[in-house]
């Protein structure tokens, strides 16, 4: 669960996240359709743990690593 205003270019509503409003009404309605739709809470987080994976998992970060230590020839 994110807010509206942080997270809208890193993740989507209802496919890998819930976003909600900064207020406390938003914030409940968000931990309540959770709490009480748990299909939707357990695919949501499949989608997440999927999206993190491809962008911080475990190939991505060694490639990067490998990409810093090249040493190029002057």
């Amino acid at each position: 669960m994110a807010s509206h205003e942080a997270a809208v270019p890193l993740l989507k509503h209802d496919h890998d996240s819930l976003l909600v409003y900064p207020n406390e009404g938003s914030l409940v309605w968000g931990i309540e359709r959770l709490l009480f739709d748990l299909d939707l809470g357990r695919t949501i987080a499949r989608r997440g743990h999927e999206k993190l994976l491809e962008r911080f998992g475990e190939n991505v970060i060694a490639e990067q690593i490998t990409d810093l230590m090249r040493v190029t020839s002057a």
